[in-house]
C-alpha cells in the first residue's frame, strides 16, 4: 500500500477562501440592490397606472357635464367636489387630497380650431402621494 502525501498545492488556502467569499458577497449585494430597485420601479408603475384609471374616469365625468352644461360648469366648487381624498394603495401627504383638480382658460389646444378662448378650458389633474407626483391635463369644450 502506498501512502498519499499532501503537497502544498492540494486544497485551497485560507486566503483563497476569503477572496472567494468576498467576490460572492459583492455579487449577492449587487443582486439584492437590483431587486430593491426593481420593486420600487414596479410599485411606482402600478401607482401611476392606478392613477391613470381614476383620472380617466374623472375626466369622463367632467366631459359629460361639459357636454350637458358647457364649460361654465367647471367652477371651483364643482372641481373641488371632483377631488379625491384617498386612492387605494396610496398614502396622502398630510391633509391634501391625493388627486386635486383645477381648471384654467386655455388658448392653445390645436385640435379645437375655430373656438374662441372662452369656449374651452384646460383641466389639470394633479396626484400627490407619499412617494410621487403625477400630472395629467385635458382640454374641454362643448361640442356643437
Amino acid at each position: 500500500m502506498s501512502r498519499s502525501t499532501f503537497s502544498s498545492r492540494d486544497g485551497m488556502s485560507l486566503i483563497e477562501v476569503m477572496i472567494s467569499l468576498s467576490v460572492i458577497s459583492v455579487g449577492l449585494m449587487a443582486m439584492f440592490g437590483a431587486m430593491g430597485t426593481a420593486h420600487d420601479v414596479a410599485t411606482t408603475t402600478a401607482n401611476r397606472e392606478r392613477l391613470k384609471t381614476v383620472i380617466q374616469v374623472e375626466s369622463e365625468i367632467i366631459q359629460a357635464q361639459v357636454q350637458a352644461h358647457g364649460v361654465e360648469v367647471l367652477t371651483d366648487t364643482f372641481l373641488r367636489d371632483m377631488c379625491i381624498a384617498n386612492v387605494a394603495g396610496l398614502t396622502p401627504v398630510g391633509t391634501t387630497p391625493v388627486i386635486t383638480v383645477a381648471a384654467t382658460p386655455s388658448t392653445d389646444p390645436s385640435y379645437l380650431t375655430g373656438s374662441s378662448a372662452t369656449n374651452f378650458k384646460a383641466v389639470t389633474f394633479t396626484a400627490t402621494w407619499q412617494g410621487g407626483t403625477f400630472k395629467r391635463a385635458y382640454y374641454y369644450a362643448k361640442r356643437a
